[in-house]
């Protein structure tokens, strides 16, 4: 009886374990601290401007502007933020306004940006700060082009492996706001453009520079784009005809000079837990990327888990995946039965968590699970295999008790995997 509590209690640890290393590799990717390490950097960029403009928008919206505040301070001629509702907190010297997706439309968010836009004279620089859910929330589709469309020709684009700058000039080509749009209306002042990207390993990383549309305009650059992935007859004809329409054909002159910069958020959530793992007092933390399909990383996880059998010590790993984070519980359970199958025989925990997408309207971020997880969910009824089978992963580990509940937290965005092996 008592080895069999000792062992209990030993896995009750290592599962309270695992949700903190979690927690700190949320913490870690913290929009805050991204876009404050970022504009420091380019502090000598602003010297020479006599004000700077900041515009916020996204999820992390307004924390993005509280970093710009706490470096440009006394640069600052006007801020706004635009977030959705559930993120919106008020920030000092800044108008912050709430969004729908899309939000251009809404009076007070467009009335924002054209306030802040109005402070924007001689030699006042533009900072721009995108994060999750921004680019949907402003740049509202043309007439006759819904956000379906849109979003099919990105993933079009993707799927021919079509560079970050391409898929980014075509968006902005089918939007009534971007970067370059912004860059029209400014005319030649110039824009540092952030964005806060969630599946960017490097911490900073500058991916275009230049003057936006110095002698082709946005419509005919992107024709070009579609041309070159042979995409041309796959798009929606309405697609075509906006690119081909007289207005959005004609030659521009150069204006506004972007500075585009991609924020990556992951390496910095992956450390933060790999430091948590380490002061937790397990030996060994170490961190890789996953394969983006689940029944593929499952596999390349317990293969993780096998490498390590000889070391007789605890050992944590903590892996990052990039993608969507909505099935969670399906790399969770598909790890359960794989160990079951591949017998790691040592205490083990797995936890796959994410907070990506909607999660915060339930606080629940994925599942933790363990080498009685499984037995225990067909004890209560619930074969976990068709569960999985039947894409209801989610209702199986409910039942157990093994949902990761985490409550609301913050706009920051991370996709964590951790194994925790206790002692052999």
């Amino acid at each position: 009886m008592d080895v069999l509590t000792n062992s209990a209690q030993r896995i009750i640890r290592m599962r309270s374990d695992a949700r903190s290393i979690f927690m700190a590799g949320v913490a870690a990717a913290c929009p805050y601290e991204a876009v404050r390490r970022t504009l420091t950097d380019k502090q000598q960029d602003f010297r020479l401007s006599s004000g700077v403009v900041v515009i916020a928008i996204g999820k992390a919206a307004c924390s993005m502007a509280q970093a710009a505040r706490s470096v440009l301070r006394g640069k600052i001629k006007k801020a706004v933020a635009v977030t959705d509702a559930h993120n919106f907190k008020e920030v000092k010297g800044c108008r912050c306004v709430i969004a729908d997706f899309p939000a251009l439309n809404h009076n007070n968010v467009s009335s924002a940006i054209q306030d802040a836009l109005c402070a924007v004279t001689d030699n006042v620089a533009i900072v721009l700060l995108m994060s999750s859910g921004g680019s949907t929330m402003v740049s509202a589709p043309p007439f006759g082009i819904d956000l379906a469309t849109r979003r099919s020709v990105q993933d079009q684009l993707a799927v021919r492996s079509a560079r970050a700058d391409e898929i980014f000039t075509v968006r902005n080509a089918l939007s009534v706001f971007g970067e370059d749009h912004l860059a029209q209306i400014v005319g030649s002042h110039k824009i540092i453009s952030v964005h806060l990207a969630t599946d960017c390993w490097e911490e900073s990383q500058a991916f275009e520079i230049g003057f936006a549309g110095k002698t082709r305009s946005i419509a005919q650059t992107s024709l070009a784009i579609l041309e070159k992935y042979q995409l041309n007859d796959q798009v929606a004809p309405a697609v075509l005809d906006h690119l081909r329409g007289p207005c959005a054909a004609s030659e521009r002159a150069a204006f506004g000079y972007v500075e585009r910069l991609l924020l990556g958020t992951y390496k910095a959530s992956l450390e933060g837990a790999a430091d948590a793992a380490v002061c937790h007092g397990l030996v060994q933390a170490r961190h890789v990327w996953m394969d983006d399909d689940i029944d593929v990383a499952a596999v390349e996880l317990i293969g993780l888990a096998q490498e390590v059998r000889q070391i007789r010590e605890p050992v944590a790993i903590v892996c990052g995946r990039a993608g969507s984070g909505r099935r969670n519980h399906e790399m969770a359970l598909r790890f359960a039965l794989l160990a079951e199958k591949k017998r790691l025989d040592r205490p083990w925990v797995f936890l796959s968590g994410s907070t990506h997408g909607d999660f915060r309207s339930h606080g629940q971020a994925g599942a933790v699970v363990d080498g009685g997880s499984c037995s225990w969910i067909r004890q209560l009824g619930i074969d976990p295999a068709k569960s999985v089978g039947n894409a209801d992963a989610q209702s199986a580990l409910a039942a157990s008790g093994d949902l990761l509940v985490i409550g609301n937290t913050t706009p920051n965005v991370t996709n964590l995997e951790l194994i925790l092996l206790g002692e052999r």
